[in-house]
């Protein structure tokens, strides 16, 4: 309020100003102005202007503010309510100013006025253009804030009796059925019934994941100890009791994903409002899911100057760089003459998946050995190649040389054991739970593979096979990831029995009102055909550590897609483990036969990028360890997403220049 708004109201209202304070004038203005939102929904929707009076409710909770009486609260509205209405400054903006928090915990919530209040953005229906939504419901909620903590608050939805679609403050719920947000991101997540998460603290969650990977676990018990215990601030018998939990995180995280997703491409969210939250957003997942495979990255057609160069047959530096790639007269002359590199690498991460080799199906739950189809084979002995039947209480068959394999796999799975098992992940892994052990990921679930001396090595020296067996549940062998040198990932596949170049699986499952989808990629070469699925897509230089054997089962498919692309070892492995006595390897695979790979005496790619990827990569094994293959995919290709971004921002600060190649040009 201004001082000549002050000195006017003083003019035109002297008993007023008497009788109110100056500063308990500008805090009636910052407390009208707060529920300017809520006064909006006191009045038909017809009417644009401000109430003629305030509601019993918000006048009780305002005298009380202002230690006034209600008649000089009343009359002060009068004076002051077209200003307060149409001044652009007193217009809410996110949920005002933290000195007002405790005001509307003292007075407001037994009034059930909130601070964090939701409504529904419109008041007549986008359907019924001149109906206005009535028969208004009143929901008590927790709308967990990044700045103030656990709020006590009221969300508001309405109905329209011409259609019958009720309107929540972040969606609308059509025949019941359907929910369809708004477009453009609302300003808190709706997670639950009774429960909001506010943006700034969804995308700081996401950031301590990417960036520090915190699980959902600890960014709960950090938010928690961060706003100490705040059960005073919620009456008795409230919903939702203001402790974050990690499942409101995984939802929130999981919800706001999909929204700034479809705010990008302005296209509303919808999802089925009779189901349950998990299997709500099932569908949206698998078609996100869907769309990233491949050439679904958004920093896919992504060049700068550490791994694309782009010279003329002179020598000279194009003129590309002068121009903007998009608007470039003569881009596809540009493009032929760039040189392009990436890197291949895999990091294991591992989710539960079925024991059968390579099988692509769900498991039915994240205890399950076997998916359906193979759930026979939870009855069939567990010694390799032996089909015969289990007896009752065992995994073996009653033959005693694999009856004694199982005492020797009971042995393994015992506490030393694991610990040490557990202590050699750790060093790759950060713990979910940083309290301590969770008891219901018993490490003696995990796949183990025994022989009659203990762990499976193979054969024994006299060079017969050892029978072995197997127990406990497989997981995913890779992940693997295709990356620029500049560090910038440009597609991710799981692995899920091996990274052999001719006999890995990467498989993803949708289903939808067509019947199953079964993408499956049988090898590290159709790995590649689907990351760039044109000749013109695929850079100059692939970097592998095992090229060599790639380029072999290349060549003997005859796979003429990678002609224009070569395959060479990346330069650490390359000196470290291959041979020089490989003829192959050494004619097609070595780094020091490749002209365009140096410049001045010097290596002109990173091609260790992958590796450096990985060490951040690997860091969620202990995150994703239980995630089911929806969430699972998901989850990695938003970290994917979400560090490229943080990438993109370092290469424009050290001046490399990225840009995006036109999808187009290299899908033509």
């Amino acid at each position: 309020m201004s001082f000549i708004s002050i000195q006017s109201f003083a003019e035109r209202y002297p008993v007023l100003a008497a009788v109110l304070p100056l500063d308990t004038l500008i805090l009636f203005v910052r407390l009208v102005g707060h529920l300017r939102e809520r006064l909006s929904w006191s009045v038909s929707a017809s009417n644009l202007g401000p109430p003629a009076l305030l509601p019993p409710d918000i006048l009780q909770f305002l005298a009380h503010a202002l230690d006034t009486h209600p008649s000089v609260v009343q009359e002060c509205w009068a004076a002051l309510a077209d200003q307060i209405w149409t001044s652009k400054s007193l217009q809410r903006q996110g949920w005002g100013s933290s000195d007002l928090v405790e005001i509307f915990l003292k007075y407001g919530v037994s009034l059930q006025i909130g601070f964090c209040d939701m409504f529904p953005p419109q008041k007549t229906c986008l359907d019924c253009k001149n109906h206005g939504l009535s028969q208004l419901i009143w929901t008590q909620v927790t709308v967990f804030t990044s700045q103030w903590g656990p709020i006590p608050s009221w969300s508001l939805s309405a109905n329209c009796q011409g259609c019958g679609t009720r309107y929540y403050p972040t969606y609308h719920v059509q025949n019941r059925s359907m929910r369809t947000h708004y477009l453009g991101m609302p300003h808190a997540v709706h997670v639950t019934t009774h429960t909001y998460i506010e943006v700034s603290l969804c995308e700081r969650f996401r950031s301590s994941m990417v960036c520090a990977w915190v699980s959902a676990t600890n960014n709960a018990r950090i938010y928690n100890h961060e706003h100490g215990d705040v059960s005073a601030r919620f009456p008795y018998g409230w919903p939702a009791n203001g402790v974050l939990t990690c499942a409101m995180v995984w939802d929130a995280f999981f919800v706001h994903s999909l929204l700034a997703e479809y705010s990008d491409v302005e296209r509303q969210l919808v999802l089925d409002n009779e189901q349950h939250q998990t299997t709500r957003l099932g569908d949206a997942i698998r078609d996100r899911n869907l769309a990233m495979m491949g050439t679904g990255q958004e920093e896919w057609g992504h060049a700068c100057d550490l791994c694309c160069v782009v010279e003329q047959e002179d020598g000279n530096t194009c003129q590309y760089y002068d121009c903007h790639p998009v608007t470039c007269s003569d881009l596809t002359t540009c493009l032929s003459d760039c040189i392009r590199a990436a890197v291949m690498d895999g990091v294991s991460l591992g989710r539960p998946c079925c024991s059968v080799h390579d099988c692509k199906n769900p498991l039915p739950s994240q205890r399950s050995r076997f998916c359906e189809p193979h759930k026979f084979m939870n009855s069939i002995c567990c010694v390799v190649e032996c089909n015969a039947p289990t007896e009752k209480g065992f995994q073996t068959c009653s033959e005693p040389s694999h009856r004694a394999l199982e005492h020797v796999g009971t042995e393994h799975r015992s506490a030393m054991f694991q610990l040490r098992k557990r202590l050699e992940r750790s060093e790759r892994a950060h713990l979910e739970d940083s309290l301590g052990h969770d008891p219901r990921h018993e490490d003696g679930d995990e796949v183990l593979e025994v022989d009659r001396d203990g762990e499976c090595e193979g054969k024994d020296e006299a060079g017969n096979s050892k029978p072995r067996a197997r127990f406990g549940r497989r997981r995913t062998h890779n992940e693997q990831l295709c990356v620029a040198t500049c560090g910038i990932i440009v597609g991710r596949a799981t692995m899920f029995g091996s990274e052999a170049p001719n006999g890995c699986r990467v498989c993803r499952q949708d289903m939808n009102t067509l019947g199953q989808i079964l993408l499956t990629l049988r090898s590290l070469q159709e790995f590649l055909r689907q990351v760039y699925p044109s000749k013109q897509s695929l850079p100059d230089f692939i970097f592998f550590d095992n090229a060599c054997k790639l380029k072999k089962h290349i060549d003997t498919i005859g796979d003429r897609h990678f002609d224009n692309c070569a395959l060479p070892v990346d330069v650490f492995h390359m000196n470290s483990n291959h041979k020089g006595s490989d003829a192959f390897c050494g004619f097609f695979c070595n780094p020091a036969r490749f002209p365009d790979l140096m410049c001045d005496g010097k290596w002109r790619f990173n091609s260790s990028a992958a590796e450096m990827t990985n060490a951040w990569f690997g860091g969620f094994q202990a995150i994703v360890r239980e995630m089911r293959e929806d969430r699972y995919d998901f989850f990695l290709d938003e970290m994917v997403k979400q560090r490229n971004r943080m990438v993109i921002t370092d290469l424009q600060e050290r001046g490399a220049r990225p840009y995006q190649i036109p999808r187009n040009v290299l899908l033509d």
